[in-house]
């Protein structure tokens, strides 16, 4: 069975606790914040907001202690149904604070925190947030992951190539309403990850629209800050991952923002000679056995991280095909030279082309 994505899972728990099926303690974990940071809004929702003084506390891991949380957890509410307690970054609980040291009275310890699990308050709402997710080894991380009364959630980063079919489940859910895939590919490709920047423009978007009109690729071009700049680096992840469309986007759109396209692209042919030739050079010497760090020192790459991406790429294609990439490189810089009928965006994009089909 495939996993769950952060949208379904984040979509599931919506749809728990507009149906009440609500657990007395909840975890939320993950680095994709703009989930935790949405829950934490909906769950503060379901306590009335004239009872909020009352029956809702806010806590910090890093300014408070395990003793509070469970005193006010065991609390019950005052003039309402609930209260509800939230602590962000729950693992800060267990950090050692100064007061503790200067402290001889016992503080509340994990085993404090397993036994109210067991049997939590059934009148209170015990909420705990932090982006790194409890390890399943101890007995409180399998108490969280496995416990009956606690819900767990984690939300982990909307991968690239997912932005798309995330776009259109948002549109649907949190709109009512529909996005054409080509414009959500715009919307996604231009804008990046930022979840909280996407549902911002999607929201600009929506409110443009009449009830059941999807939204369209125009609406985007004319509602939406398209503002984000490629660099090469981004064309070089591309083509060297062999996504063909992802390629020509990116290659179109650093053209379209140059000041001189001519400049753009013998710029961007020598940038990618210049690489395969680094890659070039790690082929040929491995074949010859040599180390790494004798490579690093002979090709003249200083940074383990960019040798080891560069070493990725010469895994990636066979020797050949980095002669036959040479070739089409040579090719592409004559023709920059003057040496070639086409125009110097055609020259790049044909060179892409050869280079990604390898």
């Amino acid at each position: 069975m495939a996993k769950s994505s952060s949208l379904d899972t984040y979509q599931n728990l919506v749809q728990e606790l507009k149906s009440g099926k609500v657990k007395p303690v909840n975890f939320l974990c993950g680095k994709e914040t703009f989930f935790l940071d949405r829950l934490q809004d909906i769950f503060t929702q379901m306590i009335p907001k004239e009872s909020r003084d009352f029956n809702l506390d806010l806590l910090y891991g890093s300014d408070t202690d395990l003793d509070k949380v469970l005193t006010l957890s065991r609390s019950y509410p005052m003039m309402a149904e609930r209260r509800m307690v939230i602590v962000r970054d729950f693992f800060h609980l267990f950090d050692t604070k100064e007061d503790d040291e200067n402290n001889n009275a016992r503080n509340a310890q994990p085993d404090d925190l397993l036994a109210y699990i067991e049997k939590p308050n059934p009148t209170n709402m015990l909420i705990l947030i932090d982006e790194k997710a409890p390890s399943g080894n101890t007995r409180l991380g399998k108490a969280i992951k496995k416990g009956k009364s606690v819900g767990y959630y984690e939300f982990d980063y909307v991968p690239e190539h997912q932005l798309p079919r995330w776009i259109t489940e948002w549109v649907k859910h949190n709109h009512k309403s529909v996005i054409e895939a080509d414009a959500a590919q715009l919307i996604a490709s231009q804008l990046g990850n930022n979840l909280l920047h996407l549902t911002t423009e999607i929201g600009k978007l929506a409110t443009y629209k009449k009830q059941g009109e999807a939204i369209r690729r125009d609406d985007v071009h004319a509602h939406v800050g398209l503002t984000r700049e490629y660099t090469v680096f981004e064309l070089q992840d591309a083509v060297t991952s062999r996504n063909l469309d992802k390629s020509l986007y990116i290659a179109d759109q650093m053209l379209r923002l140059s000041d001189s396209v001519a400049g753009e692209v013998i710029k961007t042919i020598g940038f990618f000679y210049s690489m395969f030739s680094n890659v070039w050079q790690i082929q040929r010497l491995r074949f010859k056995s040599w180390p790494d760090k004798q490579i690093m020192k002979e090709i003249g790459v200083g940074s383990p991280f960019y040798f080891n991406k560069l070493s990725d790429i010469a895994r990636a294609y066979s020797y050949q095909e980095t002669l036959d990439i040479f070739e089409a490189l040579l090719d592409a810089d004559k023709a920059v030279k003057g040496f070639s009928k086409l125009d110097f965006e055609a020259i790049l994009l044909m060179t892409i082309k050869k280079i990604v089909s390898k």
